[in-house]
């Protein structure tokens, strides 16, 4: 996980984003793998082998419990300067009945 978080943005949740200007912007799908000591970041094990972390606080408040180790996602990757990561997190796997109206 801290080979994954190195780099000059590595503490950045948000800054900097050169790739929104380049549009190399891809949809994947993957399964969370582990996330760090502190919550913060978390893995991906893209369903083409690759690795990729993820800001957890990119992730709507009301479905970051969701979000757990073993999770199936969809993601756009984007490239960054620590290396690819995964933004605009959705689930793959089907919510509670209880969830919807938290959404509204």
């Amino acid at each position: 996980m801290q080979a994954l978080l190195r780099g000059p943005d590595a503490h950045v949740a948000h800054g900097p984003r050169p790739w929104l200007d380049r549009g190399d912007l891809s949809m994947s799908t993957g399964t969370i793998t582990e996330f760090d000591g502190d919550g913060l970041f978390g893995v991906i094990d893209s369903d083409d082998g690759r690795l990729l972390v993820f800001n957890v606080w990119a992730v709507e408040p009301a479905l970051r419990r969701y979000f757990t180790v073993g999770s199936r996602v969809r993601f756009l990757e984007s490239g960054g300067h620590a290396g690819p990561r995964a933004v605009s997190l959705s689930t793959l796997d089907k919510f509670p009945a209880s969830l919807p109206h938290l959404l509204q």
